[in-house]
């Protein structure tokens, strides 16, 4: 059903984008990854929707969308208030209203197909009607089993979603407070709320894992592979032979180690590093050679495409790859022979790249080594550590100086590096959170960091030319009117950019700079964080901001991202190595183009489904440990303000609200400004300002934490900073996946 789901989702998707030319039921297949088992089922699908006047099939036998019927594909977001509207996928176009009588059974999540009906109102706005649901995230809807109003309930996660009513005659399996997912059977219309049935309970309320499973469930993940897959895994695994090495370039004897963090398992990149004799650094990047084992279009390949991308759920990891896979044969395990796909480059001591070869490889990592300890060594900080590893010493120090100067090179050219406190949420035996920590971004990381960034500017620049396809991971320029309201904002606490209308990375990263320490450093560093787009997947380049970078792409990481999977198979096409096909033809050329805009689109949505179940994950768990603490006072900095309250982040980085209605006094919101302050009084709140906080109701499911000012009855009042006028700043902090 999942599958199904997902193909009825990627035909319209497909059809509409800008990259379809038209085509054949048979290429519709290959582009979309349809197994023949499943092209009768796919067909009668396509049939559907040419039934429906959404699609037309041409004198040729080619299918194209029917520009006469004007359909657009988005989402339906629900409100609170239970209006909806229309979220187009196409960034160019308005957010459209969707009366309840024109959704035509559709809910808050669902993908759907919408026609405008009406043009604009009083409002100036659009008005549509659903014609056709693509994926039905209404089929089923997670939440908490409550009783309301002397009836069975169930209260959805998602507040716009709003409260089920659940059918009288089901058996009382369930207890008040268990995570359950319910199956709609009617929706809400007007004032009635929407009917459905409990279809499984997901998690007892006394079960120290129910927030790991409903995020699971809610997310739609699945821990385990299908039997298909698996059975392809291990058949891989035990027919894996070594006599594939002759045809590799052997970096066996080169001094190679890979670096990660302590737990993890799928080591997907090593580095190895000498100087030659002009002086220059040769640097070895040797990917996990994942595209030899995981061929196109087997059915390991559809299931790691699905997925997208690995997910990781505080303490534990659901795969892109079965484990057979991704911590075994591909993982660059030490003292084994692996093979990988090699970028050697030779950099200069100014940080350019000057020469460099790409290469199918055989290696064997020297050690296993962890940022902690790499640290240490670096900084002299473990005698033991460093007599076991002196004879990998001189790398060590070669690789911090090297990434010294790619950092600095990369600061020169104006790459924007933020600076937000990370945490870790630590589960204990029992399955619930025992502590929150800090997370240390090590100079270790930092080296990793450099040498990744490098080596994936430095396939996109050689690699994402021509007419070949490629994916690239684009970072567009800001909106000049999110530059034009930051420089506003700015100007009012003594900052300004010299040219909003075209800003250049390098003017931000000097105004973070000029911020550091000062008293509206996390400030400044939120609100330009907020004013930039998100990075994503694109077939065209349109270069990454935030790095300052012309070129950028994903490489370096084939076993958790499925576009670097993708890109090392179309590299190996472009080259014809690895027992991969180049293309023969314009049109060839075409379909594999159109197959790559899919990959491209898909990997961004299931990244961006990623990131909100694992932060949905962490606030739920923070929102857990600080329920042992409700009455308890602590110190914390205002991360937000709005038109309802303000949210405050505790030194735990827990982050919590604190509503207006509880708030001694009138407050009035400067949204222009973040800024909340009294009409007749002296407090004045803002990002960055320190406050006392209590807090005093915690909501698990939600993952909310609610809080009131500690101080604000005693009189004593908590002010935001006033404008600098010497022109000197502060600093914040930044999580952002490049």
């Amino acid at each position: 059903m999942k599958r199904l789901e997902e193909r009825k989702n990627k035909i319209a998707m497909f059809l509409a984008s800008d990259m379809y030319i038209p085509m054949t039921l048979q290429e519709l297949c290959i582009v979309l990854d349809v197994p023949d088992k499943d092209r009768d089922e796919f067909e009668v699908l396509i049939q559907t929707m040419k039934k429906s006047g959404i699609v037309k099939l041409s004198k040729n036998g080619r299918y194209t969308l029917n520009d006469n019927k004007a359909v657009y594909k988005g989402a339906i977001q629900g409100t609170a208030k239970r209006f909806s509207f229309f979220i187009p996928e196409k960034k160019d176009m308005e957010d459209i209203f969707i009366a309840p009588d024109r959704l035509n059974g559709a809910m808050h999540g669902d993908s759907v197909l919408i026609k405008v009906v009406q043009s604009r109102q009083d409002d100036n706005r659009l008005r549509g009607e659903v014609v056709q649901i693509l994926n039905e995230k209404r089929s089923e809807v997670i939440g908490v089993v409550e009783i309301y109003r002397a009836e069975l309930t169930v209260v959805p996660f998602d507040k716009r979603i709003g409260r089920i009513n659940i059918e009288s005659d089901q058996p009382q399996k369930h207890r008040e407070g268990d995570v359950v997912a319910v199956e709609i059977a009617m929706p809400s219309a007007e004032r009635n709320l929407a009917k459905g049935k409990i279809i499984e309970i997901v998690a007892s309320k006394s079960d120290p894992r129910s927030l790991f499973k409903y995020i699971m469930r809610m997310y739609g993940y699945e821990m385990d592979y299908p039997e298909e897959a698996v059975n392809e895994a291990k058949s891989i695994a035990l027919s894996a032979r070594s006599e594939e090495y002759s045809k590799r370039r052997d970096y066996r004897d080169l001094p190679t180690v890979t670096i990660d963090g302590d737990d993890a398992k799928d080591l997907d990149d090593a580095i190895s590093i000498e100087k030659n004799s002009a002086g220059n650094y040769m640097l070895g990047v040797h990917i996990a050679d994942v595209s030899h084992y995981v061929r196109e279009n087997s059915e390991l390949d559809k299931e790691a495409s699905e997925r997208g991308t690995s997910v990781y759920l505080v303490d534990r990891v659901i795969p892109m790859l079965p484990e057979v896979i991704s911590n075994g044969l591909c993982s660059l395990n030490p003292n084994e022979d692996k093979m990988a796909f090699s970028v050697m480059m030779e950099v200069n001591l100014n940080g350019a790249v000057i020469d460099f070869d790409i290469n199918e490889s055989i290696i064997n990592s020297n050690e296993r080594m962890t940022y902690k300890n790499v640290h240490k060594l670096l900084n002299g900080e473990d005698d033991e550590l460093a007599v076991r590893y002196k004879d990998m010493m001189p790398n060590f120090y070669m690789m911090r100086d090297l990434a010294v100067i790619l950092r600095e090179k990369r600061r020169a050219r104006g790459s924007i590096d933020f600076n937000f406190k990370e945490s870790k949420v630590i589960i204990g035996p029992n399955g619930e959170p025992s502590a929150i920590t800090k997370y240390d971004i090590t100079e270790a990381n930092r080296i990793i960091e450099e040498f990744m960034l490098l080596c994936n500017e430095t396939v996109a620049e050689n690699f994402g030319w021509g007419d070949f396809p490629f994916i690239f991971r684009n970072h567009d320029k800001p909106d000049i009117e999110k530059m034009a309201d930051l420089n506003s904002f700015l100007k009012g606490i003594g900052y300004s950019l010299k040219s909003p209308g075209n800003v250049h990375p390098a003017e931000l990263q000097k105004l973070i700079a000029e911020a550091k320490g000062s008293p509206v450093e996390h400030l400044i560093n939120t609100v330009v964080l907020r004013s930039l787009k998100k990075a994503e997947y694109n077939p065209i380049n349109s270069g990454h901001f935030g790095l300052a970078s012309e070129f950028y792409s994903h490489f370096t990481s084939p076993i958790r991202r499925y576009p670097d999977l993708m890109i090392h198979r179309l590299i190996k096409k472009r080259l014809g190595i690895g027992g991969e096909k180049s293309p023969s033809g314009a049109r060839e050329i075409d379909i594999l183009a159109a197959h790559v805009f899919t990959v491209a689109r898909s990997s961004s949505e299931m990244e961006r489904r990623a990131e909100k179940a694992e932060r949905d994950l962490v606030d739920r768990y923070k929102a857990a440990f600080m329920e042992r603490h409700i009455g308890e006072t602590f110190t914390g900095v205002v991360s937000g303000v709005t038109g309802f309250g303000m949210f405050v982040e505790l030194e735990n980085t827990v982050e919590g609200l604190v509503k207006l209605s509880e708030m001694d006094g009138y407050y009035i919101f400067d949204k222009a400004n973040h800024l909340l302050y009294m009409k007749s009084g002296p407090s004045r709140y803002t990002i960055g300002t320190v406050v006392k906080v209590k807090v005093v109701s915690v909501n698990v499911n939600l993952g909310e934490v609610d809080m009131v000012i500690a101080e604000a009855k005693s009189g004593k009042q908590h002010h935001g900073p006033r404008r600098n006028t010497t022109n000197k700043s502060r600093k914040g902090s930044y999580k952002h996946r490049r």
